[in-house]
């Protein structure tokens, strides 16, 4: 087998010259052999060495030998000035088989190195140093991605495979420095504010390496690289769980309860990304600040949220005592602790009066307003279960608040400014237009047995006059179909009566538009696994309800034709334009230019932007179970963090490849 041709690089041809200015003594050098290389008698050119078939030229004249050596000179004197040592590899050996290993792992590459080029080569001694330096992280990147390294210290590691990749796409160079690790363990502390604790963020291994010096520069009793490498990770892993439990949640929606179907995904190229822009800023806790999300219901809730850690660090209040019901009018010396407890605890202000033990009305107001919030009857009744709402204990509400926070954050990610909030324990559905609510409606939902489901979607378009296909789970108990309902023989695809249309399968139950539609006069479509939709409904007298749960799970809405109108009025459609629609009775599908952004949200505790809570009754029972393992540490290796990975580059095409398309252009052009 013939030896691999060898491709030469001729030094003293103008076109051989390599393109990178050379140092000093190579300059020198191919000065020298430039005056030095045979003229061409026939050309008047110098020519490379290399002689070619057919050149007619002889060799040129040599100068004189003085001539030559005394262009020696200054190759001689920019050979010492460049010193003896040869200038160090730009790519040393471990960071080649970092890349090695990453690519041989299914990795992307790492990014190449953009540091500015010194002036001047490295000394020995910098590379050396710059080796010892990465070489610890790169042992620990490959232990990583070989699963041999499970935790740094005592501290178990959230995402192994993407800490490998980020300290890759950086050449394994270390992270952290002191300042950045003071600001991250103040994010830290910080955290309790968001229903975390500093642990989740290592907030005592970060503050006993900090004590330790480990992170200085210099340190009187050294240290190992091990320890600075080990300190790295750490560091690392803390930012990338804090990057993540602040816009994902810290606990993945399908640990908590079987009944969470929807679990959104962190991608993991984002979160990478975020590690490199905030360790890159100025500035790291305004730069981790600025990429959280914050919508204005996550904002109220946690103020909320503060207000009672600040209670609860002066103590629990006393229980305010039973007796006989108390309305306008009344009474009481209870009414004054009751008054109290709603300015204090639950911010509400009372007029004040000159009689605290008399109920006026301005108290009546302000109870009525706590009773809505706390989805009670508002009768201005202070009665067993508004007593039972006031008289709930700190600690009771506490951990209530840090739930629905976390339920919060499983949605809230990369919310544009306008969109649909369905509150399903509220009962209630609001509109949001830059963020803000601008309209509102109630809603009625699904049972226990039936329950809507709380998940994020796009509503892409509605449907007027809209038929309803019956869903199996009603068909099966409908047995023979009546009234204005069509049975669909889903073999033949014709319609057919008077048989037990009760099996699915076999048969397909619709009901035609018009009056007594379970739909009514219009749907509102944001097609996703769980078949939910908002609707209409001929069952108006269940919005009259305090606790509004009769669905089979998807969400009545009150006023479906003003949610239409605000729906479409970006598309400038209008009250009346609706109106006819309707009244034509003909069924009318009505696309979205733009798809608008729908959450539906199970929320036992909401607050208003003045801070002030409204406690839900738990209609699903769903509580228990995310209360359940709120102070227990997050999940490693969370199933909700997605890698993108590296697909096959694709076959080139004719039309990629201009010479290959005009060769077989020519090739399939007729013979003349």
């Amino acid at each position: 087998m013939a030896a691999p041709a060898v491709a030469k690089t001729c030094l003293v041809s103008p076109q051989c010259l390599p393109t990178a200015a050379p140092n000093p003594a190579d300059a020198a050098m191919i000065s020298l052999l430039l005056f030095l290389r045979p003229r061409s008698r026939a050309t008047g050119r110098r020519c490379c060495s290399q002689s070619r078939v057919g050149d007619r030229g002889r060799p040129g004249l040599r100068p004189p030998l003085w001539f030559a050596l005394a262009l020696l000179v200054p190759v001689a004197g920019a050979a010492t000035l460049m010193g003896s040592e040869p200038p160090p590899p730009t790519d040393s050996k471990p960071a080649g088989q970092a890349r090695l290993a990453a690519e041989g792992a299914g990795l992307p590459a790492h990014a190449p190195d953009h540091r500015p080029v010194p002036s001047a080569p490295a000394s020995t001694s910098a590379a050396t140093a710059d080796a010892t330096t990465t070489a610890p992280l790169q042992d620990r990147s490959a232990a990583l991605l070989a699963g041999e390294l499970q935790q740094v210290g005592a501290v178990p590691v959230y995402s192994a495979r993407l800490l490998a990749e980020f300290y890759a796409e950086r050449d394994h160079r270390p992270a952290w420095d002191r300042v950045r690790a003071e600001s991250l363990l103040a994010l830290a502390h910080a955290s309790r504010a968001d229903g975390f604790e500093a642990s989740d963020f290592h907030a005592e291994a970060i503050a006993a390496l900090l004590a330790r010096g480990t992170l200085d520069e210099a340190e009187p009793n050294g240290r190992p690289d091990s320890a600075r490498a080990d300190a790295d990770l750490l560091l690392s892993d803390a930012l990338l769980r804090y990057l993540h439990h602040f816009q994902y949640g810290k606990y993945n929606p399908r640990h908590v309860g079987a009944g969470w179907t929807f679990v959104p995904r962190a991608d993991a190229e984002v979160i990478k990304s975020d590690l490199a822009a905030v360790l890159a800023a100025p500035d790291l806790a305004a730069a981790v600040t600025a990429r959280l999300p914050q919508p204005p219901f996550y904002v109220n809730l946690k103020r909320a949220y503060q207000r009672y850690l600040a209670l609860a660090d002066q103590g629990d209040f006393k229980p305010i005592p039973a007796g006989p019901n108390l309305g306008p009018g009344a009474r009481d010396s209870r009414l004054v602790p009751i008054r109290a407890r709603l300015a204090v605890s639950e911010g509400y202000e009372t007029p004040p009066g000159n009689d605290s033990e008399y109920y006026d009305d301005g108290l009546a107001e302000v109870v009525k307003a706590f009773q809505r919030r706390s989805r009670l009857a508002a009768d201005a009744v202070i009665g067993p279960q508004t007593l039972r709402a006031l008289n709930r204990p700190l600690e009771d509400r506490l951990p209530l608040l840090r739930a629905n926070l976390e339920r919060m954050r499983w949605l809230y990610r990369d919310l544009p400014p306008d969109y649909l909030f369905v509150d399903i324990t509220g009962f209630r559905l609001q509109l949001y237009r830059d963020h803000q609510p601008v309209w509102e409606t109630r809603t009625v939902v699904g049972t226990a047995e039936n329950q809507t489901p709380m998940f994020r979607d796009e509503m892409d378009h509605l449907v007027f006059n809209p038929t309803w296909t019956v869903p199996p789970t009603i068909q099966r108990k409908m047995g023979r179909a009546s009234g204005r309902y069509r049975v669909v023989d889903r073999r033949t695809g014709h319609e057919v009566s008077g048989v037990d249309a009760s099996d699915p399968r076999r048969y397909r139950i619709v009901q035609p538009a018009g009056p007594g539609n379970a739909l009514g006069q219009v749907k509102f479509m944001f097609p996703n696994d769980h078949a939910i939709y908002l609707h209409d409904t001929p069952s108006r007298h269940l919005f009259s309800h305090g606790t509004r749960s009769y669905s089979y799970g998807c969400v009545r809405v009150q006023n479906p034709l003003e949610l239409a109108a605000q729906v479409l009025e970006p598309f400038d459609w209008d009250s009346s334009g609706i109106q006819a629609v309707v009244r034509r009775g003909q069924t009318r599908y009505v696309n979205l230019d733009e798809p608008l952004t729908i959450l539906l949200f199970y929320l036992t505790a909401v607050a208003d932007d003045a801070g002030r809570v409204g406690f839900r009754r738990d209609i699903y029972g769903r509580d228990p179970a995310l209360l359940a393992v709120l102070d227990r540490p997050a999940h490693p290796g969370d199933p909700r963090l997605v890698f993108r990975e590296p697909q096959p580059e694709p076959e080139p095409s004719l039309e990629s490849d201009p010479a290959a398309s005009a060769a077989a252009d020519l090739a399939a052009a007729p013979v003349r």
